[in-house]
Parts: structure tokens; C-alpha cells; sequence
């Protein structure tokens, strides 16, 4: 089952060896794909961001 994301609303796609975490807010579409090697101990993360609004826009670092 596939869903996509309405304007705030978080979903969670899983199949194997990966998940999908997407929401869709303010314009902007997340997407994070985590996907987890079948041999070795290691977990991989691409963040997709997609700018569905009309005007441009910039991303700022955030150091927490």
C-alpha cells in the first residue's frame, strides 16, 4: 500500500529493507528513505525535499 502525504499528515511506508517517512507541509514534501544493508550493520538515510509551492525558497543549517 502506497500513501502520499496531505498537509500535515505523517505516513509511513515500510517494505523490505526499507522504510519511508513522508509529510507534506507549508508547501514543502519530506521524504526520508531508510534503508538498512542485508550483510552489515549499517543503517543509510536520504532525505528528499521537494518545494511544491510557487515561489522559491532557501534552506538554513539548525545546530541543536
Amino acid at each position: 500500500m502506497t500513501r502520499h502525504a496531505t498537509s500535515g499528515q505523517f505516513v509511513v511506508h515500510h517494505s523490505a529493507g526499507v522504510t519511508r517517512f513522508s509529510r507534506a507541509t507549508r508547501g514543502i514534501r519530506h521524504e526520508l528513505d531508510v534503508f538498512v544493508d542485508v550483510d552489515d550493520p549499517v543503517k543509510f538515510s536520504l532525505l528528499t525535499l521537494t518545494n511544491d509551492g510557487g515561489a522559491a525558497r532557501s534552506l538554513e543549517p539548525v545546530c541543536l
